[in-house]
């Protein structure tokens, strides 16, 4: 689903059972497995039984259960801490950062000298300092405000419920300051559940219409080019590229 046109005819759908019961001639004659894990899906199973080839796996991470702050979705992320296991099976092991290495070591039981980090990176030519948009600029009502910018999905260790009460705290000193939440807001039930009691939480306080969801965006380079600061309070993250993204874009973080 959305893949470029130019690389949709290079892909195809598969299910577990196609790979393992010998149904896909493509994985069957391979010389290179490079199995990318950001949770435990079930195409993940077959790294198990590749006999010839070298094979990788790529770390993401896995955010601990007791960092999610909700109760939906945490069996996924119980399996997708013990499925790092999977990575034994592997010749090589790449990850982003040092942190997520001792969290493969630590959690995953992984010889440290298995694992290369291979940092991650942005597009210099889209993510770069810029005048503000003016038609985000009044799509989002900012006409002379100071705009405190959080990137991300709307999961619960990001903690937006405290860049709200952060951003109360600041209103009383500057009062022209509204905090923008940009990203996936929506296509989980736990985003829901943790977006829905931010907004009750910025009710409380008096901050309706100085929190501002928007989304899932397109035009992200623009958006960073909006913030007077970028802003986390993120208890866990495997490496952050919104912050890199925010360097690239000139705009301090917080």
């Amino acid at each position: 689903e959305g893949v470029p046109d130019e690389l949709a005819a290079y892909t195809s759908v598969v299910t577990l059972a196609d790979l393992i019961g010998d149904r896909e001639p493509h994985f069957r004659q391979s010389d290179l497995f490079i199995y990318h894990y950001p949770s435990r899906h079930p195409l993940m199973e077959s790294i198990k039984g590749i006999e010839r080839g070298a094979v990788i796996f790529y770390y993401h991470n896995v955010t601990p259960p007791e960092l999610w702050g909700s109760e939906i979705d945490r069996d996924a992320l119980v399996r997708g801490r013990e499925g790092i296991s999977l990575a034994h099976y592997a010749d090589l092991v790449l990850t982003p950062s040092p942190f997520n290495v001792d969290d493969l070591v630590v959690r995953g039981g992984l010889d440290r000298s298995r694992v290369r980090v291979l940092p991650l990176g942005v597009p210099l030519d889209q993510f770069s300092p810029g005048p503000k948009d003016i038609d985000l600029v009044r799509r989002h009502n900012l006409e002379g405000r100071r705009v405190l910018m959080f990137v991300g999905r709307m999961a619960g260790n990001k903690r937006i419920d405290v860049l709200v009460e952060a951003l109360a705290l600041i209103k009383a000193r500057i009062p022209g300051v509204k905090l923008l939440l940009v990203g996936d807001c929506d296509s989980s039930p736990a985003y829901r559940d943790i977006s829905n009691r931010a907004r009750s939480r910025a009710a409380e306080l008096g901050l309706k219409n100085d929190v501002i969801f928007t989304g899932r965006v397109d035009e992200l380079p623009r958006y960073y080019r909006l913030a007077d600061l970028s802003v986390t309070a993120s208890l866990h993250e495997g490496f952050g590229v919104p912050l890199i993204e925010a360097m690239a874009s000139g705009v301090p973080v917080i």
